[in-house]
């Protein structure tokens, strides 16, 4: 299994530390918050990871490298213009076809049994799976509302 890591994006509302630094470099407890994911996709059994960028790009290829210090084989996928993220995934296909991937949000840090996830992903035969968590303050960012079956029918109030 292979995996994107979403990193491209300005980081305009953490501005003005994204100025300097891309929003995936901002440090969380003496880490770029990146580290987070690139890690929990390490302990999850995934190593081979393409990783998008623009905003800054050449500092997260500086920092990260080829992945080898963390046990990954990092690719650099980057974007100009920006291509948001179906755009991004899009640039992307070639090193993520063929089998199930997984795409994470560099400004995540996660903890949830991928095992599970992956086997509901199957259990559904879905194209696509979202993992989603209750939010306590949904006007902030939009709600997604769903069906009794997990299907996804508005996002944002929008079909």
């Amino acid at each position: 299994m292979r995996a994107m890591i979403l990193a491209a994006g300005f980081g305009t509302r953490m501005r003005p530390l994204t100025n300097t630094i891309p929003k995936a470099l901002a440090p969380v407890a003496g880490r770029p918050i990146i580290e987070y994911a690139l890690l929990f996709l390490k302990s999850r059994g995934i190593e081979e990871v393409v990783i998008n960028i623009h905003h800054l790009g050449n500092k997260l290829r500086e920092t990260l490298g080829d992945g080898s210090s963390y046990g990954l084989q990092i690719v650099y996928s980057p974007e100009d213009p920006i291509l948001d993220t179906g755009g991004g995934i899009k640039k992307a296909q070639a090193f993520l076809e063929g089998e199930p991937f997984l795409v994470l949000n560099s400004d995540t840090i996660l903890d949830f049994d991928l095992t599970a996830f992956l086997a509901a992903h199957r259990q559904a035969k879905a194209i696509g799976t979202l993992l989603l968590r209750p939010n306590p303050d949904p006007d902030q960012y939009g709600l997604i509302q769903t069906d009794r079956k997990g299907t996804i029918r508005r996002i944002r109030g929008e079909p």
